[in-house]
């Protein structure tokens, strides 16, 4: 089971598989957001239902949805594999 400090951590080969995807769900939706709307209307709200993920999860993985924190560090997610 993972522990907050494990889930806080940033990055790394070793990061759990769980945690990449819910970030690349987060990013995923809020780029699909973006699309309809502007960055300063977008609610964490309306980020974690596009993604279905809840809103407790948004905040393991970010303090917020201000660009100039977590959010814009976090590198891009990898591209899916073709199907």
């Amino acid at each position: 089971m993972l522990g907050m400090a494990q889930l806080l951590q940033p990055e790394t080969e070793t990061t759990d598989p769980r945690i990449l995807r819910s970030r690349r769900m987060l990013m995923d939706s809020l780029a699909k957001l973006l699309i309809k709307k502007a960055f300063e209307d977008i609610s964490i709200h309306e980020i974690t239902d596009e993604a279905t993920l809840n809103r407790a999860t948004f905040y393991l993985h970010y303090p917020d949805k201000n660009p100039k924190t977590k959010m814009q560090n976090t590198p891009p997610p990898l591209a899916s594999p073709k199907q």
